[in-house]
């Protein structure tokens, strides 16, 4: 008879289970370092591109870019803010030849907020360019 009201009473009232805990977003967690990625593709007739072409970050985040065709691409810095400290290596990036292979960037000391520049070398004159903003830690991107 118990198995009886249990199953009726599951079924009448459903199954009871605890309340989740309510969640309140923290105001830090907008803040928390992030990956933001650009993906190097190609839309067809050599029209080689990042996307997206332009994006925000903040000193923390990771920048990856994703190669996402067959054709070689890099990263080459064209144009950085004063006091920008990048060594030979991130200026210009490594060739990423493989699909699926990736080229990080993190967003440390070395990059005061401002606008970042940034081209493929060999498909610049095609149009493949971009850029990022390193914005303040306390913005919203």
């Amino acid at each position: 008879m118990k198995l009886i009201f249990a199953i009726v009473g599951a079924l009448t009232f459903g199954a009871w289970a605890p309340a989740p805990a309510p969640t309140t977003p923290n105001a830090t967690d907008d803040l928390q370092p992030r990956v933001v990625v650009i993906h190097m593709v190609d839309k067809g007739s050599a029209q080689w591109r990042f996307e997206p072409a332009k994006v925000q970050v903040r000193r923390g985040d990771v920048l990856r870019f994703v190669q996402d065709d067959i054709a070689p691409h890099n990263v080459q810095f064209k144009d950085t803010p004063d006091g920008a400290q990048l060594e030979p290596t991130t200026i210009m990036g490594p060739f990423l030849i493989q699909k699926g292979s990736t080229y990080e960037i993190q967003m440390d000391d070395r990059f005061p907020p401002g606008v970042y520049k940034f081209a493929c070398t060999p498909h610049e004159p095609l149009g493949m360019v971009g850029e990022f903003e390193v914005i303040e830690s306390d913005s919203t991107p």
